[in-house]
Order: C-alpha cells, then structure tokens, then sequence
C-alpha cells in the first residue's frame, strides 16, 4: 500500500511539471477582507449576515480563538 502511494505523490509531480503549473498566485497575502472571508468560509458555513462586520471588529485571531472556547463568549439577551 506504502508502494502505491508512492506512486500516485510521483505521478502527480509528474503531471504538475509537465502542465507547468504557476502557483505564483498563493503566495501573494491576502486584504482583511479576503482573509476574513476565507475564515468565515473554512470554519464555518459561510458568512451570516453581520459575521463580517463581527470578525473585523474582533480581528480574525480572537475570532478563531473564541470558536475554539465558546464558553468564553458571552450570550445575548
């Protein structure tokens, strides 16, 4: 099994040297607004309606840390 994964990580360096793929594009940072965005999209379901606003407010650091300990966040009324 060891031998065949083997193979695919080695057929897949293959094709990406063969098509010359430039992902150049990936190391460029992204704004507040992309980054907030990214977050929102990959620890939640997307962004709600104010999610955007909140996270900027908090910074996207503190917003993560407080997914992580929601014990921590204090309930509304």
């Amino acid at each position: 099994m060891k031998k065949f994964g083997i193979a695919l990580s080695l057929a897949g360096i293959a094709l990406l040297a063969a098509y010359g793929t430039d992902y150049s594009q990936f190391a460029k940072p992204l704004s507040k607004d992309q980054e907030i965005l990214h977050a929102l999209n990959r620890l939640t379901f997307g962004p709600r309606p104010g999610d955007v606003e909140t996270v900027r407010k908090l910074g996207v650091k503190k917003w993560i840390d407080q997914q992580l300990h929601p014990e921590r966040i204090t309930e509304s009324s």
